[in-house]
């Protein structure tokens, strides 16, 4: 604002000059500036416009803002690293990345995978012959694969015990001829499939899993042989109805069998109490 004086030299006692002082240019004192008014935001890209102001002259001049890393006006943004989720990897919602300054505005955050799309595929079977439902997902080729519950041990099974069951005295002509079919029409429809020895084990073939109709016929047989099976395989003592009714009572495969089981078992306990009243009355 003014020049100043760096002082004159005088001595003490008589006050005279020694040394006369020099001006100080005050175009050589710096400005002190304030922070400024902006007259154009500073963005993230672009250095923004101020006059400041000296705080002891107040003088004025035209100065630059600093970039402004957090501004980034209108620029707008780009998506960037998105990746959608599948079956076998994760995926990304992607990164806003600035247009302006191509610094990331804001991260995205990791999306998990995504279940299988599985497809059925029907019925197929291990190396062992052991069948399962194969399910191919449409997306990746994964397999997964679903217990099946049609066996040939099944039928096999069913077979030999209801030619046991054809040995029994206490079945008459009519019963045994009425198990004789059904053992008949199963074995008649595994024959155009499997190979038995005589004994009634599989030699070669398996169930024909890939025909869902055929399937469906090889479950009534089987059902109905067992039917029959179980309707005459009457306990022929207390032990046997015993072993029968433990045995039902564990499965539990139809209220039916099981109430026919306990029948028969009380009936049995009736007649062993009834002998053992007699055998004491005889002491």
């Amino acid at each position: 604002k003014e020049d100043g004086y760096t002082g004159d030299t005088v001595c003490v006692g008589c006050e005279a000059l020694i040394e006369a002082g020099s001006v100080i240019s005050k175009e050589t004192v710096e400005h002190t500036w304030n922070d400024g008014e902006p007259t154009k935001a500073a963005t993230c890209k672009e250095q923004g416009e101020a006059i400041f102001t000296c705080t002891v002259c107040s003088k004025t001049k035209t100065g630059t803002i600093a970039i402004d890393p957090t501004n980034h006006a209108d620029y707008g943004t780009t998506l960037t690293g998105k990746k959608e989720a599948t079956c076998t990897a994760k995926g990304y919602t992607g990164d806003k990345v600035c247009n302006g300054c191509d610094n990331v505005v804001e991260k995205g955050f990791e999306i998990g995978m995504i279940p299988h799309n599985y497809v059925d595929s029907g019925i197929k079977q291990d190396e062992d012959g052991t069948a399962y439902r194969s399910y191919i997902c449409s997306v990746c080729g994964a397999e997964k694969k679903e217990a099946y519950t049609d066996k040939l041990e099944d039928a096999v099974t069913a077979l030999k015990e209801a030619k046991k069951l054809l040995e029994d005295e206490k079945l008459d002509e009519s019963e045994k001829a009425e198990l004789q079919e059904k053992i008949d029409a199963l074995e008649d429809f595994l024959s155009d499939y499997v190979t038995f020895d005589e004994n009634g084990n599989v030699v070669s073939g398996a169930l024909p899993y890939d025909n869902e109709e055929a399937m469906g016929t090889y479950r009534t047989l089987l059902e109905d042989l067992s039917k029959i099976a179980a309707k005459y395989a009457k306990a022929g003592s207390f032990f046997e109805a015993l072993i029968i009714f433990i045995g039902q009572a564990k499965d539990r495969d139809s209220d039916q069998s099981f109430y026919s089981a306990l029948v028969e078992l009380i009936k049995w306990a009736i007649l062993l109490i009834v002998k053992l009243i007699n055998c004491v009355k005889g002491l």
